[in-house]
């Protein structure tokens, strides 16, 4: 089963294609995080085409999560790409919002000072949100 999410960006030509892979990840035997499930495309895959993955290496960041992440490498179309877990961006220092390397959303006082809206206090608040809130 496959837990991956994806953001979708228009190509020049107008075709959708992923920005980059992003999974849950979680503790594996080895005690070491990896990502939940079974990737089924690369970032270059378009719609619901599979993808012959292999897994490259586990490449450790002085930014971002704090653990190595996977690289995997797409023999379909030569690329090698990073599986982010959610929260997390290429070439991010930071979170972008306060979840877990599972997914799951962390809530609580100062949930959102360890991400990028840090600097915005009560940010994600529904006071914030006013009249959108209720939309």
């Amino acid at each position: 089963m496959s837990h991956e999410l994806s953001l979708l960006v228009e190509t020049p030509g107008g075709e959708e294609r992923k920005a980059f892979i992003c999974s849950p990840y979680v503790v594996a035997e080895d005690d070491r995080l990896r990502p939940a499930g079974r990737l089924g495309q690369c970032p270059m895959a378009a719609g619901f085409d599979g993808c012959r993955l292999v897994v490259h290496s586990y490449r450790g960041r002085k930014t971002g999560p704090g653990f190595a992440l996977l690289v995997m490498y797409c023999h379909d179309h030569e690329k090698h790409f990073t599986v982010y877990p959610p929260g997390h961006v290429p070439y991010g220092r930071v979170a972008v919002a306060p979840v877990d390397v599972g997914g799951f959303g962390i809530r609580g006082e100062g949930a959102w000072h360890e991400t990028l809206f840090r600097g915005w206090a009560g940010c994600g608040s529904r006071q914030d949100l006013g009249a959108r809130a209720d939309r």
